[in-house]
């Protein structure tokens, strides 16, 4: 009963999820002064959530929810095409991920996740194609 309890409280996607099969890389821009980038976890048709490194040698003093500008996002594969860009998202969550589930175990690794604000439908086109050439549902 427990388990079920937490896992109700975690997922709040309405969306299916589809994990990427292939690396993709997220670009989130705040403002014009700082920008995250890492590897895309999933991916629905109304958000992402993506692992990033914060490469400077001790935990950042300014969190992604302490900054203040414009989210934009860019999502590209790794062969370096555009798969969307300058995408309208608003901050769901970052968090600490636990030593294990690091990179690199050093440095500090975060995972964002991020909700699509207002996507065209050339842009949901565009994403729904990324979804089958370079995703497979989550169970």
């Amino acid at each position: 009963m427990e388990d079920v309890n937490v896992q109700l409280a975690t997922e709040r996607r309405k969306e299916q999820r589809f994990q990427v099969l292939d690396r993709a890389i997220a670009i989130l821009n705040i403002g014009s002064n700082s920008v995250r980038l890492g590897k895309i976890v999933d991916v629905s048709y109304s958000g992402l959530a993506f692992d990033y490194l914060h490469l400077d040698a001790k935990v950042p003093k300014k969190k992604l929810d302490d900054e203040v500008g414009e989210l934009s996002l860019n999502i590209l594969t790794e062969d370096g095409c555009m798969v969307l860009g300058g995408v309208g998202v608003r901050k769901v969550n970052v968090r600490s991920l636990p030593r294990e589930d690091k990179v690199y175990v050093t440095i500090p690794t975060f995972r964002c996740g991020v909700h699509f604000d207002g996507l065209s439908s050339s842009q949901k086109e565009q994403l729904g194609d990324f979804l089958l050439r370079h995703a497979v549902h989550c169970a």
